[in-house]
């Protein structure tokens, strides 16, 4: 900026000095004049740009060197020739000037190191206490304001509150009439329905395998009898592995020691199990503890209720995949089978108090306790489930008690050695609490062979026998030889599978060998009974997930899903899950998509059900209702009209038999010739007499 003005300064001055620049006229409108102007010279202070600039500036500190190249005119324009030449040759000539020479500073390597600092303030343990103050019970009770009875009654009857609600009448009447129409608390974005057009995707319309387990050793040609998730924990479960035998071939090798085993598997490892259950005897139910997960109970060919406690080898298996998961993937096969942890039994119950019968089915029932000296059931609120009940074909259910309290260590020093066993043995006697032999009320001295069962409440029970009755009865009922109040009569073959409906509590599913039927609690004759298929069928269960969808599973392998809202006549889809019978199924509560099928071959089979089948559709708990409803009420119809059928076909019978007697008592007449002839001649004069009767009125009114 000071420059530019410097500049402007200076071409003013030049001007006044040459006279270019002519004075302003004078306001009077005088003649020019051309009179210099005296130019004063002042004194400048520079504000120091100059200096800057001078010091920024380069300036010569000598004078410039001056070379002259000459060369004589005769040696321009001659003649080249060119060649190739090694550069190694060109290095090592004379000609070279500046010899290629090896750079000391380019050897020097610079190391890299990462240093980090940071400023962290000094830290000091300090301790602080404070004093307890002793705990006390303090109730508060509070009662909510009330208006006067008058003031109410004021309000009430005012005319402003009339006026009002004459004003506000439609407004409110409308949302009433919303209100009953639509359930203001519904989800909608959960009840979407699903779309059904999936361009035939199998992983969605199919039932697809997600997973399989088996081993060689505990498992190969053996059958899966029983199968069981541990709750708690996503992809483990229990199967039990039991000899697929006949009676017979059964009892050719009775009397030889033998061991059965229930491998535990995961998800994780679906070659080698993770725990393996030890038990003297096939295992054919099998159940975890609900509150106790390690707790594991099953239920023994022999009769025998056999307990399991993997509290610790489930702490040793999970801190060796933790500290060790390289050097267990590097082991061999029958070193990492090795280090499979085996589980021996805890509880076993006494051989003389157990069943005379394979237990075919086992519960744990929680909430409940068992009175040993009234034996009765009386509800009982705890967070610990600790009642058993097993149930097998000799007719009886038993309940076990696996609390620590009955079963306390017993101190195994006597003095002598009998004692010593004799104690020893005591202390692996398991006795149950309560025995409840079922005998059919007719007929006392029969017992009914229950093979399943499904809890309805605190004492009430429904059975499912041998013969394909469903029975249904009560534990604290005070005459022990009529606790079945009700045999109903469905099935042609035994009872197979009997499940309990997860939406509708008093809906029960039971499948035989033919066919499976649907039970409403209370009512006598099945509301639902399904065609008769060409195979047989081996089990079966409800979705956990679908109110209205069942899962049967068959001896030719496969499982089919029967969609009762879709088609009640036949299965809306079929899978094949192998070539072999389908011995056990069983629902992941906690993930609905997994389902476990175990087959006679040994091989546990993890399905994933699709999308489709896992998602409620829209109010199917409501139509599902409406179609136990309509089936009930069609059951009553059709007894109704089979009543009624048998009245008039009795009727009908009553008719047939007085006419038939009447025909009897007919054909027993007896004719003789004599009276035939007296009929004959009686008759004749009968008609000789008509004639001349006749023919004498017919004068009579000729002459007339």
């Amino acid at each position: 900026m000071y420059i530019g003005c410097r500049c402007d300064a200076l071409a003013q001055r030049c001007c006044s000095l040459s006279g270019l620049c002519d004075p302003a006229p004078s306001v009077d409108g005088a003649a020019k004049t051309n009179t210099p102007r005296t130019v004063e010279e002042r004194k400048r202070t520079p504000p120091g740009t100059e200096k800057e600039i001078d010091a920024m500036s380069f300036k010569l500190s000598r004078d410039k060197v001056v070379v002259k190249a000459s060369r004589k005119w005769k040696e321009f324009g001659g003649e080249c020739s060119f060649g190739d030449r090694d550069s190694v040759e060109t290095f090592s000539s004379s000609t070279m000037e500046c010899r290629p020479f090896k750079d000391q500073s380019y050897d020097k390597a610079l190391a890299e190191q990462e240093v980090s600092i940071q400023s962290v303030p000094d830290v000091n343990n300090v301790a602080a206490q404070t004093n307890q103050e002793i705990p006390r019970n303090n109730i508060v009770q509070y009662q909510p304001q009330d208006l006067q009875e008058d003031f109410v009654k004021e309000v009430l009857t005012s005319e402003e509150l009339c006026s009002f609600l004459g004003t506000v009448k439609s407004w409110y009447t409308y949302a009433l009439q919303q209100n009953e129409v639509m359930d203001l608390f519904e989800d909608d974005f959960e009840n979407l329905a699903e779309e059904e057009d999936h361009s035939g995707h199998k992983s969605i319309t199919n039932i697809m395998e997600y997973q399989s387990f088996s081993d060689l050793l505990y498992s190969k040609g053996k059958m899966v009898s029983a199968i069981d998730w541990m709750p708690g924990k996503h992809g483990v479960l229990a199967a039990a592995c039991s000899e697929s035998k006949s009676f017979d071939e059964r009892l050719q090798i009775s009397g030889k020691p033998s061991n059965s085993y229930v491998l535990i598997w995961s998800f994780s490892d679906p070659i080698y199990p993770q725990i393996i259950l030890e038990s003297p005897s096939d295992v054919f139910s099998l159940s975890f503890n609900p509150t106790t997960p390690t707790i594991v109970a099953g239920g023994c060919y022999n009769g025998q209720v056999i307990l399991w406690d993997i509290s610790a080898a489930e702490e040793q298996m999970g801190k060796y995949e933790k500290d060790n998961v390289k050097d267990f993937q590097k082991d061999k096969d029958e070193e990492r089978r090795k280090k499979a942890p085996k589980v021996n039994f805890s509880l076993l119950s006494s051989i003389s108090k157990s069943h005379t019968a394979i237990v075919s089915d086992l519960h744990w029932v929680p909430g409940i306790q068992v009175l040993e000296d009234a034996q009765k059931i009386v509800r009982q609120y705890s967070q610990e489930t600790y009642i058993l009940v097993s149930i097998a074909a000799d007719g009886k259910i038993i309940f076990w008690d696996t609390s620590p309290k009955k079963h306390l260590d017993i101190d195994l020093e006597p003095l002598d050695d009998a004692k010593s066993a004799e104690l020893a043995s005591e202390k692996y006697r398991w006795n149950p609490v309560l025995q409840i032999d079922l005998m059919a009320s007719k007929t006392p001295q029969r017992q009914l062979g229950v093979l399943k069962i499904v809890l309805l409440s605190d004492s009430s029970f429904a059975c499912g026998n041998e013969s394909g009755d469903l029975l249904e009865g009560d534990i604290n009922t005070l005459d022990r030889s009529n606790v079945v109040k009700s045999i109903s009569e469905c099935h042609n073959g035994q009872v197979r599978s009997l499940q309990r409906s997860p939406f509708f509590e008093d809906i029960i599913l039971s499948v035989d060998v033919w066919t499976f039927a649907l039970w409403r609690i209370g009512f006598k004759k099945p509301i639902f009974v399904s065609r008769s298929v060409e195979g047989y069928l081996t089990t079966g269960c409800w979705s956990p997930s679908r109110p209205g969808v069942i899962y049967i599973g068959s001896i030719d392998g496969s499982i089919e899903v029967w969609d009762l809202i879709d088609h009640s006549h036949q299965p809306s889809l079929t899978a094949s899950i192998g070539s072999c019978q389908v011995t056990s199924m069983e629902f992941c509560l906690a993930s609905p998509r997994l389902l476990a099928v175990g087959d006679i071959q040994g091989v546990l089979h993890i399905m994933e059900i699709p999308r489709r089948l896992q998602r409620t559709n829209y109010k199917e708990k409501a139509l599902m209702q409406k179609f136990f409803e309509r089936q009930e009420a069609w059951v009553n119809n059709v007894e109704g009209r089979a009543t009624e059928r048998a009245k008039q076909a009795s009727i009908r019978q009553k008719e047939e038999s007085y006419n038939e007697e009447r025909e009897k008592q007919l054909a027993r007449c007896c004719w003789d010739d004599e009276m035939e002839a007296k009929y004959q001649q009686y008759e004749s004069e009968c008609r000789q007499k008509f004639r001349v009767s006749v023919s004498y009125t017919q004068c009579e009114t000729a002459q007339s």
